[in-house]
């Protein structure tokens, strides 16, 4: 266990229930939160790079097909979760031929630096057919949005 993960497991139990104006205990989380950023997220230079090339390979064995991804972020910037990799959240649109093949929700990774990998897919049916699943996936802030954009025409 590295010295960041360490302190995380140390001191993330203080934060929640220790005194919250206790600001060098919080100042340490959010280094530990900005390490994890940091050490994962690809630089701005390859960001999109990256993040075209892995949701156009997920969605094409997916398919099995030659299609074209297009993305919408659902929140802006990483969201970092303890010590797991930083995530984003997408609304994803599925072209072949130009025409969209299906669109949904996706939930990826950044992982160091050099990749994306897709953590959860829920297609705009998917989450029509089950609302439920949309909350056990996604942050609790994102989900009227993903509900409301899978209902769209």
């Amino acid at each position: 266990m590295n010295r960041l993960t360490l302190l995380a497991v140390l001191f993330f139990p203080l934060i929640l229930f220790g005194n919250a104006n206790d600001s060098v205990l919080m100042q340490q989380f959010l280094e530990i939160q900005a390490s994890h950023i940091n050490a994962n997220v690809p630089d701005s230079i390859n960001f999109e790079n990256y993040l075209k090339r892995d949701l156009n390979n997920y969605f094409k064995l997916k398919n099995n097909k030659e299609i074209e991804v297009t993305y919408d972020f659902l929140r802006k910037g990483p969201t970092q979760s303890g010590v797991s990799y930083p995530k984003y959240y997408l609304w994803v649109f599925v072209r072949n031929n130009n025409k969209i093949i299906e669109e949904g929700a996706v939930r990826i990774a950044a992982i160091e630096k050099i990749k994306f990998e897709i953590t959860n897919y829920l297609s705009k049916e998917d989450i029509i057919k089950n609302e439920a699943t949309v909350a056990s996936i996604f942050p609790r802030l994102l989900i009227e949005d993903i509900i409301k954009r899978a209902k769209h025409k």
